[in-house]
């Protein structure tokens, strides 16, 4: 279903169907700090870490051909993004896009580009 680069392969889909096929991405994981204050005092008294958000970048997607008729890709929400390794499978979920950049061409719809937040990450093994 979806390009295979040094042995993964990368789908998106939504509503349980794989909507396109990703060529390659990045994945960024950050975590805001939660500092906490002591009153009147200069310095804090604790420093922790808030939950983790994930920012993927999804680049060179293709419409699966079940979907010829194109995909407004803008208009999605609440899809999923599936990355398969060997022998683990990573799947970000709760996503929504942030920046999407889009061309068409002789072979068809595709997507160059899209910035996506994900409000989870699950790891199984295969």
């Amino acid at each position: 279903m979806g390009y295979r680069v040094s042995g993964e392969e990368i789908t998106l889909r939504a509503g349980g169907l794989v909507m396109a096929a990703v060529q390659s991405y990045s994945c960024k994981i950050s975590r805001e700090p939660m500092i906490v204050w002591a009153y009147g005092e200069e310095q804090p008294a604790k420093i922790g870490c808030g939950p983790k958000t994930y920012t993927l970048e999804l680049h060179r997607l293709r419409l699966n051909p079940g979907f010829s008729d194109g995909v407004d890709f803008s208009g999605l929400s609440d899809f999923q993004v599936e990355v398969r390794r060997p022998g683990k499978t990573l799947l970000y979920e709760g996503c929504c896009w942030k920046e999407l950049t889009e061309t068409a061409g002789l072979e068809g719809g595709l997507a160059e580009k899209i910035v996506v937040l994900a409000a989870s990450c699950r790891e199984m093994a295969v």
